[in-house]
């Protein structure tokens, strides 16, 4: 980085090649992207002048980075490599054997037509793929990359309120309304430290293959948009709730009720990654229920982190259980005494029993008397 005497800006010299380039968050300007070297010794922040030249710069310098431009063909390498992100979105091969497997098998055809309508074929494992797909996923679903934490109560069944969702820690040791804490009676307390990569509405709640879905569909969109950023949080799991801590201020930036994570899985190949869904009310009628997917990255512990989480549904139901045994007992003995059959004793009120207090001493004084 150089500026000569009299320049209005620097000039900057830099080997792009294998290079990667993404737009940065700064304190005080906009626009910004970082270039970082392929060793990942070097790496240099840039502004912009609009967003349309931010996009254009960031676009530019990944098609040299990858040696676009430096090729005989560059728009052959180019439509190559927009092949490949298009295909890190189009159905998986698993979807499409599944439906493949599920076809009758006695329906044959001849060599000669198999070899005709081999295009035909293909099509329609791609439209059978699609369709698996538009089970698992909605179509044209917008995908959440950075937490955002709750402003209204109307997100309730995603987040508590802005009190709860982001509750500080009273450093003096008081308590302000009197209340204990949702997590304090909780015999379960695991911590973990968790990446956030994205969420996303997904359209059934009722099988793992949703969250492999989702985490595919997320990780591809990353590649393609490079975005290499994650916030990192505490998860913290209890019997009660999931919660996820910023690790610099200890608030809590979203709490997710146990009883609404109605499916969790990790990863087949990479156990690192792991995902939830989260069954909440889309408004404030209950009969308008919506699933969100949550995708997180953890430190080789996604396998630990799910055992966590089915630990805690399992102590929650026993104690809702013990709870309901609970309720019965007091139930029963709740119940109107009356005078047993023999007579051998009866319970009395207070205001009975003062005026068989009255009654005696009358006794007293007219044998007294």
């Amino acid at each position: 980085m150089s500026q000569a005497r009299g320049d209005v800006a620097g000039g900057l010299a830099m080997d792009i090649d294998n290079c990667s380039v993404m737009a940065v968050d700064c304190e005080d300007r906009r626009y910004c992207f970082q270039i970082t070297s392929f060793d990942g010794k070097k790496s240099s922040i840039l502004q912009a002048e609009s967003k349309k030249d931010h996009e254009e710069w960031i676009c530019t310098i990944n098609n040299i980075s990858k040696q676009i431009y430096l090729s005989e063909n560059p728009e052959e390498i180019a439509a190559r490599v927009n092949q490949s992100a298009l295909e890190a979105v189009t159905p998986s091969p698993s979807f499409q054997q599944r439906h493949e497997s599920l076809r009758p098998a006695g329906q044959s055809r001849p060599s000669t037509a198999r070899t005709s309508s081999s295009g035909s074929l293909g099509s329609e494992s791609t439209n059978l793929a699609a369709l698996s797909l538009d089970s698992l996923v909605a179509p044209d679903t917008p995908i959440q990359f950075d937490i955002i934490s709750p402003v209204c109560e109307d997100q309730s069944g995603q987040a508590k309120t802005p009190g709860q969702g982001g509750r500080r820690t009273n450093p003096f040791g008081e308590s302000g309304g009197g209340s204990k804490s949702e997590t304090e009676d909780s015999i379960l307390h695991q911590l973990f430290i968790v990446r956030f990569l994205g969420s996303m509405e997904v359209k059934s709640d009722d099988n793992p293959d949703i969250v492999y879905e989702t985490m595919r569909q997320i990780l591809a969109a990353r590649a393609i948009h490079n975005i290499f950023r994650m916030t990192e949080s505490h998860l913290l799991v209890t019997c009660d709730c999931l919660k996820l801590i910023d690790p610099q201020t200890q608030v809590t930036r979203l709490m997710f009720p146990l009883p609404s994570v109605v499916l969790y899985a990790t990863h087949q190949e990479n156990k690192r990654l792991f995902g939830f869904v989260l069954r909440t009310s889309g408004g404030k009628s209950e009969s308008n229920l919506s699933s969100i997917c949550y995708i997180f990255e953890s430190n080789n512990e996604g396998e630990k982190i799910c055992d966590s989480v089915g630990l805690a549904k399992q102590i929650a139901l026993h104690a809702e259980l013990d709870l309901e045994e609970q309720s019965r007992l007091i139930a029963a003995s709740s119940r109107p005494n009356q005078a047993s059959s023999e007579g051998q004793f009866v319970v009395l009120s207070s205001s009975q029993s003062e005026e068989s207090d009255l009654g005696e001493e009358g006794k007293k004084r007219e044998s007294e008397a």
